[in-house]
């Protein structure tokens, strides 16, 4: 079991002066028992408000399972991306793709980081609940990952590190 750590630092490559007020925001795990840290993704922190979007989802990341159904056991993220390879727009209604693509929609609006970073080339990363509690997980072309973590411990960050920014 993972817990989250967040570091906050200037991003002084982009904002040398400090006056845009950009930091990096790095999202790592620590192993709760060996302390092994692991880097998830870095990305730039243009304001605190993007910080709110793990508050403002904290009901859904708790609570909500993937809708895409798996044959076998997979992560979230996995899921997520067979979902969308296994969308049959030729056959399929309308009707009915457009109603998978609303509830797949909806979910990553809930779950996935790049919602709290739009516009920021973010791989597919999820925040879920699973069937052992909670998961960070990606399917993505270069990275693929699935860890179980205490996702208490994403909502304490989240809020630690808006008051630094």
């Amino acid at each position: 079991m993972y817990i989250f750590k967040f570091n906050i630092k200037p991003a002084i490559e982009f904002d040398p002066t400090g006056k845009l007020g950009l930091n990096f925001l790095t999202i790592g795990l620590a192993h709760k028992e060996t302390n092994e840290q692991i880097d998830i993704v870095r990305t730039v922190l243009e304001n605190k408000e993007e910080l709110d979007w793990f508050e403002k989802n904290e009901e859904a990341i708790r609570n909500e399972k993937c809708p895409a159904k798996a044959e076998r056991t997979s992560s979230v993220a996995e899921r997520m991306h067979e979902a969308y390879e296994a969308l049959d727009v030729d056959s399929w209604t309308e009707e009915k793709l457009d109603g998978m693509l609303g509830e797949l929609y909806e979910f990553r609006s809930h779950h996935e980081l790049w919602f709290a970073f739009p516009g920021q080339d973010l791989p597919n990363i999820f925040f879920a609940a699973n069937d052992n509690g909670h998961e960070i997980s990606c399917h993505d072309d270069d990275l693929t990952f699935a860890y179980d973590v205490d996702i208490s411990s994403l909502f304490d960050e989240a809020k630690r590190v808006k008051k630094f920014v």
